[in-house]
């Protein structure tokens, strides 16, 4: 099936139906015959794109069948035997082609067919339309190409035919990551040496896409925030300009959706704090200020997108990570000093904010925020014993234990689950019914009897399970109920278990006894079977 147009060739064929019943008086065998029409057509191999056109052709606008044509002539071009008169069939074919992206071999085999053959219709169609479906690692076949040509003819190719390519990719750091293949550059910086050629032209499409970020609606993501700070600062301008570049992108996005891609932006500055031969005092500032202004109206604790946020068409952004969050924690720690606390008031808005938090956000993401946060303060010599630490993980346990709730009670106004019949039997049923104390009850009486109970616990929502024991005479039915109170329960007390446990497991014991004190770590930790 390597080398079918469809992935698929019996999906949407259309089948019909005959039925068939013989006549045999009153009743008879009956069947239905589904059965579907086929042609298969022989065309020369000579002839095989013309009738693939043909068929394209018949399709007004844009058309999927024309992209599956498109991989399977590409699959066929890659092959030794197959010769140039090809790349025309593929090219009216492009121009057949939905606007859905293709597979991103198909892409490949496509754009090396237009580079050796300087086809610029195939070139110009999959550059416009790859939406980054082109593995990056294709790049290192376009150097390798390159560097065949004469130099003229390398640097107009890399100048009309790179850029275009590049501006294809939705994500900045793909765009950064090309550039960075294509300008030559050593290790991981995004711009070439000031001794590079490529300089100007690298330095030129880092600019464009940061424009292209800046003026776009779509929100970046964490991989987008983390390379665009080494990207800037490679571009070797002054530190006036660089901050400037670095704070106008910051904000740019003021938007909570945009948190995750921001916290990378800040994580990544504050590395190239460390870094030789940058102005590391000035990077600092820089990013407290940032820092300070990371929450506003709009982006708060409460409304950061997570794993666990519904996703609305408005909502749809990359999600923070407690990794994520603990990192801007144990940076706003270091870049803390006598003057200006900055890890306090950010803790002090969890806890201010923590009864807002949806119930999943609590189990995965809080919880290990708060687990993965208590050693990160602690290798930085953060002591725990301070009042914002504790009440922080007082609430998250009371906020923990709101959500599991009271353990079940029978309660003054509980009434149990009856049938509606009032015969001396079911009297006996509702009886065992109202006794919170029993869960199973035989009832040995004749078949009638038992057929009548039974469908008096059908008929009303009794909660319960009834089964025939075919032992004796008469047989017994067996009524057990599913949902006592005593179910209900073991159910709080074995959840409870395992809340209490997972605290006890993600937490060191000495730093829940700091945290909660030493009666209720000990609570927890019994409760939970430690």
């Amino acid at each position: 099936m390597d080398l079918c147009l469809e992935d698929d060739p019996f999906e949407d064929v259309e089948w019909e139906k005959e039925d068939y019943e013989a006549y045999q008086g009153n009743w008879g065998p009956s069947a239905t015959h589904w059965y579907s029409r086929s042609a298969l057509v022989l065309v020369p191999r000579q002839n095989l794109g013309n009738y693939l056109v043909k068929c394209a052709d018949r399709s007004n606008g844009s058309n999927p069948n024309a992209d599956s044509a498109l991989s399977y002539l590409a699959k066929l071009f890659s092959r030794p035997s197959a010769g140039p008169p090809m790349l025309d069939t593929m090219s009216k074919l492009c121009e057949k082609r939905s606007d859905d992206p293709l597979q991103p071999e198909t892409n490949s085999i496509l754009l090396k067919a237009a580079f050796q053959h300087s086809h610029h219709k195939i070139f110009e169609n999959v550059a416009a339309h790859h939406q980054g479906y082109l593995p990056i690692e294709f790049f290192d076949w376009v150097q390798e190409w390159l560097s065949t040509l004469p130099d003229a003819e390398r640097a107009e190719k890399q100048r009309t035919w790179i850029p275009p390519l590049i501006q294809g990719y939705p994500s900045v750091a793909d765009r950064f990551k090309v550039i960075e293949k294509m300008g030559n550059s050593m290790g991981n910086t995004a711009v070439p040496d000031a001794a590079s050629p490529n300089q100007s032209w690298a330095q030129s499409m880092v600019r464009d896409s940061i424009s292209y970020l800046l003026q776009g609606t779509a929100i970046p993501n964490a991989a987008d925030g983390d390379m665009i700070v080494s990207v800037i600062f490679n571009l070797n301008e002054t530190w006036a300009s660089t901050s400037a570049l670095i704070t106008s992108i910051f904000d740019r996005y003021p938007q909570a959706q945009a948190a995750a891609f921001l916290l990378a932006l800040l994580s990544r500055l504050k590395t190239l704090a460390a870094a030789p031969n940058l102005p590391i005092s000035e990077i600092m500032e820089l990013c407290r200020s940032l820092s300070l202004r990371f929450f506003n109206d709009e982006r708060t604790v409460s409304t950061i997108i997570t794993r666990s946020t519904p996703e609305t068409p408005s909502q749809a952004a990359p999600v923070v990570t407690p990794q994520a969050l603990v990192q801007f924690a144990s940076d706003l720690n270091d870049l803390s000093n006598n003057a200006l606390d900055l890890l306090q008031p950010f803790i002090q808005q969890i806890n201010t904010n923590c009864l807002e938090f949806l119930q999943k956000d609590m189990r995965y993401f809080w919880m290990p925020f708060l687990y993965q946060l208590i050693p990160a303060l602690v290798s930085r010599s953060v002591s725990l014993n301070t009042p914002s630490y504790q009440q922080l993980t007082r609430l998250f346990v009371k906020r923990l234990d709101d959500i599991l709730g009271p353990c079940p009670t029978a309660g003054p106004n509980a009434r149990s689950p009856q049938v509606r019949c009032t015969c001396s039997d079911c009297a006996i049923l509702n009886e065992f019914l109202r006794d919170s104390s029993r869960v199973v009850f035989r009832f040995k009486v004749a078949k009638l009897r038992r057929l009548h109970l039974a469908e008096s616990l059908e008929n009303d929502p009794s909660d319960c399970t009834h089964a025939t024991e075919r032992a004796g005479r008469p047989q017994t039915l067996i009524v057990t109920k599913l949902n006592t109170l005593q179910h209900q329960i073991d159910g709080w007390k074995k959840r409870q278990a395992a809340l209490y446990r997972h605290i006890a497991k993600n937490i060191h014991q000495e730093h829940l006894q700091t945290l909660l004190g030493t009666d209720e770590a000990t609570r927890i930790r019994s409760l939970g079977g430690l």
